[in-house]
């Protein structure tokens, strides 16, 4: 069994996750090479759980998450707790999504649909934890592959704002990488109703609606939906790994 001086604290891995060199390049001294490691990770659907690129990724967030509670909230952790956590939140998420939709008891099922072919899908979402903001999307193809994700941290702003710029940047990028069919989509409607300009644009986010509305005109079609933020899970995990100050944008494939 670990101890918590190690696992918090010694173990290089879980130091290094916290310090965000894994998916950030400012911290490429360090000897391990996090984005290479994921991406050979198994990501194809399986039976009984998520796959193991999931479960890598859950456990890094907890590891991190759990080293931020005990260094500036003083909340002791325990790497048992670490484990069932991210295995918890994991298996949910599994359930949520690998169930049928069960008509008999009224019951919706929420889950992740892919794009039609040819299409990519954008999941984008913005968080706030104090007084700092992070951004996270995740770009996946027709198949449901994840082709490219990106974080970073937004400083001081709004969660509307912060909202704005996830989307931004994961439709600058999708658009960069050649990609000019894109189903855009996040759990904040208040973005996707200004975007598609069906209610008035609060002037914190004049300047994004309007660079989006412009990167939109670089496709062939384009299309803006609100989704539930149960849906929007694996944006929003990734949005969480966008925190520290001296983050820039990672982006990892």
């Amino acid at each position: 069994m670990e101890t918590i001086n190690h696992l918090f604290f010694e173990c290089q891995f879980a130091v290094t996750i916290w310090r965000c060199a894994y998916f950030f390049p400012n911290y490429a001294h360090q000897n391990f090479d996090g984005i290479e490691w994921l991406a050979l990770l198994p990501h194809t659907k399986v039976a009984d759980g998520p796959n193991v690129l999931s479960k890598a990724l859950l456990l890094c967030w907890q590891i991190w998450e759990a080293r931020n509670n005990c260094i500036f909230k003083d909340i002791n952790p325990h790497p048992v707790r670490v484990l069932n956590v991210a295995g918890r939140i994991g298996l949910d998420y599994w359930k949520i999504n690998s169930c049928l939709l069960q008509k008999s008891t009224g019951k919706i099922n929420i889950k992740w649909e892919p794009p039609p072919l040819d299409w990519v899908k954008v999941n984008f979402d913005g968080s706030v934890r104090g007084n700092l903001a992070a951004t996270g999307f995740v770009i996946r193809d027709w198949n449901g592959n994840v082709r490219l994700a990106g974080t970073k941290n937004s400083g001081q702003v709004s969660i509307t704002v912060a909202e704005c710029l996830a989307l931004r940047d994961g439709l600058a990028h999708a658009i960069h990488k050649g990609w000019r069919k894109i189903l855009v989509k996040g759990d904040s409607k208040l973005i996707i109703d200004c975007v598609n300009n069906l209610v008035s644009v609060p002037w914190s986010i004049s300047l994004l609606v309007q660079d989006i509305r412009l990167l939109s005109s670089y496709c062939e079609e384009i299309s803006f939906k609100h989704i539930s933020r149960e849906a929007n899970f694996t944006a929003d995990a990734v949005a969480s790994l966008g925190y520290r100050p001296s983050c820039g944008i990672g982006v990892f494939r």
